[in-house]
């Protein structure tokens, strides 16, 4: 359920940067010079076989074996570590005119480690007996993030694309600034359609096997209630996952960024009855399992205010144009509308 699609789009676009904080635990290289610009990678989506509804999906194994994210926070002492301990000084404020004569002294903060000598000595041989590729998607000079979007669906130029624009903006922006650890951040996009769950699984497989990517981050995608499976089993994390479904919140190679869709469309329903205050509302609802009971509790939430229900719209997930349905919401004329 999607009050505003664009706040979702707009929440989730910094999590590249949390992939970047993440694969610190892999080492870094010698080179404290940023390297040269690397334009991301333009990839064509897998042929599209039939389209096929996102329906949601069980909870994934509750013994699901750790993620390949978690077991890179855990290698964390195969880092290359410079020296941990510095005097990080600040200057002494100079005193305004007519103030008193007292002088601010330097202070000095001590800066330590928690690793000890021989760790660090530890750390930067197995960093230099693998050259800096300390995973997959991982090299002495780059890290290579992949991403999904459904670049086919309706109202996807005002959703999907600002979507990967913002991650390719976000990764330009580390690299402008030396990229992670000396790494550069690269993505690979791919396009399932309208959000076809057999074209997603498609991308990952693409994505994992052909590109040899990290880890996906953050996309617009109805599949994401499907690819659970498929994240086992290439061992691919995905960092930013939108909360679509909610199960993304149970699988241990998700980290969504945003709250599930049930409760977004809660939280947005007391806003509208609180600020809005309509007596007569709308509501376009996907025909997914997830929209539908989104959109019951909207529907709990604005007529226990005395609101009327005039209008609902249940749209497919393959549909691409939402024009009838507009028309026939501007017949009904609701005084607000929610999608």
């Amino acid at each position: 359920m999607k009050l505003s699609s664009t706040r979702r789009v707009t929440k989730v676009v910094p999590l590249v940067a949390s992939v970047a904080l993440l694969v610190t635990a892999c080492g870094s290289s010698d080179d404290d010079q940023a390297t040269a610009a690397q334009q991301p990678e333009a990839v064509v989506a897998a042929p599209a076989p039939e389209a096929e509804a996102a329906p949601a999906a069980e909870a994934p194994d509750a013994e699901a074996p750790a993620a390949k994210v978690a077991e890179v926070v855990k290698e964390v002492k195969t880092a290359k570590v410079a020296p941990r301990t510095e005097k990080a000084k600040t200057a002494a404020v100079t005193p305004s005119k007519g103030a008193g004569a007292k002088k601010a002294a330097a202070a000095e903060t001590d800066v330590k480690g928690d690793e000890s000598a021989a760790e660090q000595a530890a750390n930067q041989k197995i960093y230099d007996e693998k050259a800096g590729a300390t995973d997959t998607g991982i090299t002495k000079d780059g890290i290579k993030l992949g991403s999904i979007n459904m670049h086919g669906m309706a109202l996807g130029n005002l959703v999907t694309q600002p979507m990967v624009r913002g991650n390719l903006a976000s990764a330009s922006a580390i690299n402008d600034r030396g990229g992670v650890l000396g790494r550069r951040l690269s993505i690979v996009d791919c396009d399932d359609g309208p959000g076809e769950v057999s074209r997603a699984k498609a991308c990952i497989k693409k994505l994992a096997v052909q590109d040899k990517i990290f880890s996906l981050v953050s996309g617009v995608d109805w599949a994401t209630a499907s690819i659970h499976d498929d994240l086992k089993q290439f061992k691919l994390p995905y960092i930013g996952a939108w909360a679509y479904s909610q199960t993304e919140w149970q699988d241990p190679y998700m980290f969504p960024s945003h709250m599930s869709m049930i409760h977004e469309a809660m939280a947005g329903a007391n806003w509208v009855k609180n600020v809005i205050k309509p007596k007569t509302f709308g509501l376009i609802c996907l025909t997914s399992p997830e929209m539908q009971l989104a959109c019951k509790e909207v529907q709990k939430v604005l007529e226990a205010s005395g609101a009327k229900l005039v209008k609902k719209a249940d749209v497919s997930i393959s549909e691409t144009s939402m024009s009838s349905h507009v028309l026939a919401m501007r017949a009904a004329n609701p005084d607000h509308i929610v999608h």
